[in-house]
């Protein structure tokens, strides 16, 4: 949970100007949330399978962010692709199922029983998060394409940024 609050500070202080700043805005608001809901709702189990399926794809991320600032491309393509694969099982196919889950097998006790609608507030949220790994994975999908067929690797969100970028030198 501390990653992701530093992690919000970190772009609403720096990324800002970002072309994905209200992607990953939502995206940390929402795990920042649906962290302390677990915790106050006690459903450790739900929020460490979620914790698990977010975290795994993350390794293979850093590592091909660490491969694309060296002169490796090989390493870099191989290490994106292989975390595109795993991103895609784990994060689409996945966490639907544990959000399925948790909108149809949550259990509470009776002491819980009376904040049951958090767990729909929650699990809206988490389904929201399962939506917009569809929408970054078909960003990585339509990356793959653009560099298979024209072997470039501008930004596919916002191309203008680049060549404003390079017109202001």
């Amino acid at each position: 949970m501390g990653y992701f609050i530093g992690d919000l500070f970190d772009s609403v202080i720096k990324d800002s100007e970002s072309d994905d700043f209200w992607e990953m805005f939502v995206h940390h608001t929402l795990t920042i949330t649906l962290y302390g809901g677990m915790i106050m709702q006690n459903q450790m189990r739900i929020g460490l399978i979620v914790s698990f399926i977010h975290n795994v794809t993350d390794i293979l991320a850093g590592v091909t962010r660490g491969f694309s600032q060296t002169r490796f491309s090989t390493a870099t393509v191989v290490t994106f692709l292989s975390c595109v694969v795993v991103w895609m099982y784990f994060r689409n196919f996945a966490l639907p199922i544990v959000t399925f889950a948790c909108w149809t097998l949550a259990d509470y006790s009776l002491e819980l029983d009376q904040y049951y609608l958090l767990h729909y507030i929650l699990s809206s949220f988490l389904t929201v998060l399962c939506v917009m790994h569809i929408y970054w994975t078909s960003l990585f999908l339509k990356m793959i394409y653009t560099f298979a067929f024209t072997s470039s690797t501008e930004n596919i969100i916002n191309p203008v940024t680049k060549s404003k970028a390079t017109t202001k030198t």
